[in-house]
């Protein structure tokens, strides 16, 4: 089976969900390949084994913001357009009437590229990636799979009537993280009655393993957040609670890995509540880089205010980290309230100052916790049973095809 990956860029350093999702299914023998509108060369360095099988298999096509480079690359592709049989230039025909010239442009430039492929199923990693482009599935005649991770039912398009209209009338099936997800897609519009499945990330302890080292008793406590720079993961809160705890004399160290578009603005938090020398801003890191500074931490800390369900928190008790996180959305599926860790209500400082302070105090509880959270993570969220679900969604996908529009309907 060929399967057509849609993402935006790839490989991206924040979702290594998805170049994992990619590796798994050519493990399996899936003959998988990524669509996406940029590949950072930088990006690939991270990813040495994904390059290694995966970087020819990565097919780029230009974003809507760039209708002139979609008119240039049309030109160059008007000979493989006429190559193509008459059903196909039919079917461009058909995803292209009654839209904008520019938009025509890229929707034929796109066609062209992904009609060679020949894909048997298309698969888009994030909802708002589907919105406007679920007509690869009617250009293509497969199946059309839609993720939905967190951000894209949250709050993506809230202010934008019908959103994820098309999304809900074209996909075969749905695929969420966790049942709050679930919940939500509901709640913008997705029929109940829709195929969809709820398969959690996962994660290859095998490689998020502790390395067997106790940290000396007495030192600070060194708090790690592993995440993007961004507004939903609520720095504002951690930090407060940060100060909070500092300011009762508890020695610690706070490490942030990863970058964003809030970097900014976490800065001058940072100076403003006067913690220039209790936290380091790690920037972007490697997968192995955030392997050891897991292994470096006493606790994972995670002020989210939107959250769909979080690798960095799983990785982090695979490898025996206690976490702290608030209960944003599909957070509170992921960590063990009181057994892998301690959730506290979002946006809430005080809760997230005295959980750090519970764990602070007691070098066993955060062992205990720690030993509890791998075992969870072992128990719940392995790479091959994730993939296995993949497979079955997929084949359960192409029967809902085959049945055609009238199976999508609302309560089959």
């Amino acid at each position: 089976m060929r399967v057509l990956l849609v993402v935006g860029r790839f490989p991206e350093p924040s979702q290594t969900f998805v170049a994992s999702h990619v590796l798994g299914l050519l493990d399996h023998g899936v003959d998988a390949h990524v669509l996406c509108s940029a590949s950072d060369a930088r990006a690939w360095e991270r990813f040495p084994q994904l390059a290694g099988r995966a970087r020819h298999r990565v097919h780029l096509h230009a974003p809507r913001e760039e209708p002139r480079a979609t008119v240039r690359g049309l030109r160059r592709a008007l000979p493989a357009l006429l190559r193509r049989p008459l059903r196909s230039r039919r079917a461009l025909a058909a995803v292209v009437r009654g839209q904008p010239a520019a938009e025509a442009a890229r929707r034929l430039l796109l066609g062209v590229r992904v009609l060679a492929l020949r894909p048997d199923l298309v698969h888009f990693e994030f909802g708002s990636d589907a919105v406007g482009a679920t007509w690869l599935g009617d250009l293509l005649d497969c199946p059309v799979v839609v993720s939905l991770r967190g951000y894209d039912v949250n709050y993506e398009g809230l202010d934008v009537p019908g959103y994820l209209a098309d999304v809900w009338a074209r996909a075969d099936a749905i695929h969420c993280l966790g049942d709050d997800l679930w919940r939500r897609a509901q709640l913008r519009g997705c029929p109940p009655g829709v195929l969809h499945r709820l398969i959690p990330p996962a994660v290859d302890t095998r490689r998020f393993a502790p390395d067997g080292r106790r940290r000396p008793a007495g030192g600070s406590l060194v708090v790690v957040t592993v995440a993007r720079l961004h507004w939903k993961k609520g720095y504002e809160h951690g930090l407060l609670a940060l100060r909070m705890l500092l300011d009762e004399g508890v020695d610690l160290e706070y490490r942030i890995v990863g970058s964003g578009p809030h970097e900014e603005a976490v800065q001058a938090c940072v100076r403003e509540l006067g913690l220039e020398g209790h936290v380091r801003l790690r920037g972007d890191a490697p997968p192995g880089h955030v392997l050891a500074e897991l292994r470096a931490a006493d606790v994972l800390l995670h002020p989210a205010v939107s959250e769909g369900f979080c690798n960095a928190v799983l990785e982090a008790q695979a490898v025996e980290v206690p976490v702290v996180c608030t209960d944003a959305d599909g957070l509170r599926e992921n960590v063990v309230d009181g057994v892998t860790g301690i959730v506290v209500p979002r946006r809430d400082p005080g809760a997230l100052a005295a959980a750090l302070r519970r764990l602070a105090d007691d070098a066993e509880l955060r062992r205990r916790m720690g030993r509890a959270g791998r075992r969870h993570v072992a128990e719940r969220f392995h790479p091959a049973a994730q993939i296995a679900a993949f497979l079955e969604l997929y084949e359960a996908a192409r029967v809902t095809a085959r049945r055609g529009p009238a199976a999508r309907a609302p309560g089959r």
